[in-house]
């Protein structure tokens, strides 16, 4: 049992050290890779040094995807640790997302908002009216 704890642990140390490699600068290697990027602009207006700039562009998105995928993964943790299936915290994040997208009322030609049965023959006339062919 306890060599099944000791290895658990040396596990832990290993993913800290492996998230330390791979994400651990990413804000300050991204912020060092844009610093590098905007003075080789400023310095070469006119383009000569393409290949350093080019160099200098592709780092900064390197960073820019690491840190994404660095919050994606905090976002999901946050997810996770957060609740469970009938938590509060799901709760509210189904309310709220039911509740954007929702539409509530609309406005009719003469700025008039119309709710509830009215809102939907506003829907109904208006899509008879686009698909009725004219006369004229």
């Amino acid at each position: 049992m306890e060599e099944l704890i000791l290895r658990i642990g040396d596990c832990g140390k290993r993913l800290q050290v492996r998230n330390r490699m791979d994400f651990g600068n990413a804000q300050r290697q991204l912020q060092m890779g844009n610093d590098r990027f905007k003075l080789l602009q400023d310095c070469d207006p006119l383009g000569r040094r393409r290949e350093e700039q080019k160099d200098a562009r592709e780092e900064v998105h390197k960073w820019l995807e690491r840190d994404e995928v660095m919050w994606r993964k905090r976002a999901k943790a946050l997810w996770l640790r957060e609740g469970d299936q009938n938590s509060k915290f799901f709760h509210t994040k189904a309310t709220h997302r039911k509740k954007k997208n929702s539409i509530g009322k609309l406005q009719n030609e003469v700025v008039d908002w119309k709710e509830g049965e009215h809102r939907d023959q506003l829907i109904i006339d208006y899509f008879m009216n686009m698909f009725t062919a004219s006369t004229q």
